[in-house]
């Protein structure tokens, strides 16, 4: 009975086996000595395999005797009870969840020697000769009778149906008149009578038990302990007529045989299923011997024992420091009898968890910074504790939380100690290098691959951005202040190149009111071109919405501030980007042609009054992001190759319905252009014309379609001749 605790004076753990000699047979404590008596195992079938289990054998087990008589393992459940549970094996087998089916209630014959004998049940106590008149006449009248109607079984004796589930047997014995319902006529015709043939005077023998089935979860659970799951279902299987034909001395095993794990030391961890009380109902003794206790308690395992502190049976349990020890054996029956326990993981299994989490945390820690690297930290702590407990709910497998948990603040603390001491310096000094004209992002990622500044640079395909505010120059004199005009292009300069940083641009210098910028390094990125076009349109919807604020401020700024408007040059190609000047002060900038150009476009949109310019490299690589237009083919100051050079319009799916239109109209102009139709050109030209998004605001009413008819007048007058080829040459940067 004595459970003795563990070393920290907890019960986890307890042994299932005890021997009090050398030579002295072993003990079993009494939750297994019971659960092995109801599961009618002889001991010498226990089997005990040290560090792995302890086998009692099947749940449930059917016998004949050798006197040819049917019994069972689980007292109480007797031939009667047995041939009642399997005439209603198909309704039990076909239960859904949540459906319950009542297949037996109590009921016990008694002898008296006076009266012959009576069937004792919930329903009043039936003298045998009312029994045996109902077993003589057909029952399935009597079930079927209409409410009302009434059956006379004997002279003496009547049956009347007051209502759907209530039938009154009337007789001139004992107690004259019965209430019963279906379930109970049933039973009454299923009564085995010839037992009182062997019965002696002032004796009682139990024919059925209270049996109840249902179906919970999808499993199937009896009023008998033994009888659930598996154990029941291969039972409802069995036919009567089967166990009738067993030989005698033979038996019939039901269910998976029962195997408690034992952990390497042969202890057994007790499973716990509930704080105190749950689902361990709890009577008064007093009660109890008083018959205060109503309720049909038949087929229950009652423990007796105390529950109150001065009794001195409070144990300590992972439960609750206050328990009643009594609870700790119904824990280990209840265990037993429902093939229910806590495993745990090896010592191997345990040690690969610790290295997993060790690991996963390292990665973690290392590859994210402190704050993020934290708040996962902590998270990841929270979700191992949520998957401990849930596979200990769901699956009762003990997992270690301490020192996973530990592991893991250990290892997190360990890397970033390491990253404060060695690599947090590398960062601090990329970033204090690149901070000033790079996003915080792209240093993270020159960062992370090893990238630190050194003199020199290196040459790929990248583009190259330029932009200036339109007759800057006037700004100074219509201000009238340096301190004004500083102010104003700080406010300027700061949404600008908020706009560039976002979408991963590299600041090369500001020159006065010039923003000159270059994408796709020092990272490499395979959307620099898209990048740079996105940064353009950002740009411009900014430029307006400052606009906007500063027209709101009243008489704080001139109306040249009011409809300041910017140019924008952008070209694609071959560029060297790199730290440029000497070995104790560099500048990380650009070079190339292809910048020259970027800078030629971005003075060469002033002449077409328009404020985006972008190359033919740069379109071909947006071209199915974005939608631009051609605005000319031109050579720039210095360079005798053509270029088709294109106004940015907006990203595709956002263009303007009023300036599609146009769109549609001047490049059928254009093409008319180019095929020397100057008339056809003109025509069209002056149409698109009256749509120019700028035409209000470009100067001198400039716009590409203005443009474009000025060159048809000129071509119409000097016919250049079948081989040309419409390139322009601009006579000024």
């Amino acid at each position: 009975l004595n459970v003795a605790p563990n070393t920290d004076g907890v019960i986890r753990e307890i042994p299932l086996l005890y021997s009090f000699g050398n030579n002295d047979p072993a003990y079993m404590p009494i939750a297994l000595r019971v659960v092995a008596s109801l599961f009618g195992t002889p001991n010498n079938e226990i089997r005990f395999v040290p560090g792995k289990y302890i086998d009692i054998g099947t749940p449930f087990k059917v016998y004949k005797d050798r006197r040819g008589r049917i019994g069972c393992s689980y007292p109480n459940v007797t031939a009667s009870q047995l041939k009642a549970i399997l005439e209603q094996s198909e309704r039990i087998s076909a239960l859904k969840p949540g459906e319950s089916v009542d297949i037996t209630n109590y009921a016990a014959l008694y002898r008296d020697g006076e009266s012959g004998g009576y069937v004792a049940t919930h329903a009043g106590n039936f003298p045998r000769i009312v029994v045996e008149a109902l077993q003589e006449y057909d029952m399935d009248k009597i079930i079927t009778m209409k409410v009302g109607a009434e059956a006379r079984i004997t002279s003496d004796i009547r049956v009347r149906r007051d209502m759907d589930i209530e039938w009154v047997i009337s007789a001139p014995y004992g107690e004259r008149e019965w209430y019963v319902g279906n379930n109970q006529l049933r039973m009454l015709a299923r009564c085995d009578l010839s037992a009182f043939e062997t019965m002696g005077p002032a004796s009682k023998k139990l024919l059925f038990c209270t049996f109840r089935v249902e179906n919970l979860n999808g499993e199937l659970r009896s009023s008998i302990p033994v009888l659930r799951g598996r154990t029941l279902r291969e039972l409802c299987r069995t036919s009567w007529e089967e166990l009738e034909k067993m030989k005698p001395g033979f038996r019939r095993d039901y269910g998976k045989p029962v195997r408690i794990p034992l952990t390497p030391e042969n202890n057994h961890i007790v499973t716990y299923f509930g704080p105190k009380g749950e689902p361990f109902e709890y009577y008064s003794f007093y009660d109890i011997m008083n018959e205060r206790v109503h309720g049909d308690l038949q087929g229950k395992i009652f423990i007796i024992g105390s529950s109150v502190a001065n009794m001195f049976d409070i144990v300590s349990v992972p439960l609750d420091h206050v328990y009643p020890g009594v609870e700790v054996h119904a824990s280990l029956m209840n265990s037993f009898l429902t093939d229910t326990f806590v495993t745990r993981l090896t010592a191997w299994q345990d040690l690969l968890i610790l290295l997993l989490v060790g690991t996963i945390m390292g990665f973690i820690s290392y590859m994210l910074k402190p704050l993020p690297g934290a708040l996962l930290s902590f998270a990841f702590v929270f979700l191992y504790f949520l998957a401990a407990m849930t596979v200990f709910g769901t699956d009762n497998l003990w997992i270690e939380i301490a020192r996973p948990t530990l592991s893991i603040i250990l290892t997190f603390t360990a890397v970033m100690a390491y990253r404060y001491i060695t690599e947090e310096r590398d960062r601090k000094f990329l970033h204090a290098t690149f901070k000033q004209y790079l996003s915080p992002e792209l240093i993270d990622m020159m960062y992370r691959q090893k990238r630190t500044p050194r003199l020199g640079g290196d040459e790929g395909i990248r583009t190259a951005y330029f932009t200036d505010i339109q007759g800057f120059s006037t700004f100074s004199e219509k201000l009238g202040s340096p301190t004004r005009l500083v102010e104003l292009l700080n406010e300027y300069l700061t949404a600008m190149t908020d706009i560039l940083l976002a979408h991963y641009g590299t600041l090369d210098k500001y020159e006065g009111d010039a923003i000159i910028a270059f994408f796709g390094a020092p990272m490499p990125m395979e959307d620099h071109a898209q990048a740079a076009c996105r940064t353009a349109l950002g740009m411009q919807r900014a430029l307006g919405n400052l606009r906007m604020k500063w027209r709101s401020e009243g008489d704080k700024w001139p109306a040249i501030v009011h409809n300041m408007r910017m140019r924008i040059g952008i070209n694609s190609g071959p560029i060297t980007t790199g730290n440029m000047g000497s070995a104790v002060r560099m500048n990380y900038t650009m070079m190339g042609d292809a910048v020259n150009l970027a800078a030629r476009l971005e003075s060469a949109a002033k002449q077409y009054g328009v404020y985006t310019l972008i190359s033919d490299a740069t379109f071909e690589l947006v071209k199915n992001d974005f939608i631009a237009r051609v605005v000319d083919k031109i050579t720039v100051v210095g360079k005798s190759a053509p270029v088709t050079v294109y106004e940015l319009l907006a990203e595709r799916g956002s263009l303007d319905e009023e300036v599609g239109r146009m769109l549609d109209i001047y490049n059928d102009g254009l093409e008319a252009y180019f095929s020397q139709r100057w008339d056809d050109a003109v025509a069209l030209l002056n149409e698109s014309e009256k749509m120019e998004p700028h035409r209000e605001i470009a100067p001198a009413n400039m716009s590409p379609s203005t443009k474009i008819i000025g060159y048809c007048e000129e071509l119409k007058n000097n016919p250049p001749g079948p081989e040309w080829d419409g390139v322009r040459a601009l006579t000024s940067k």
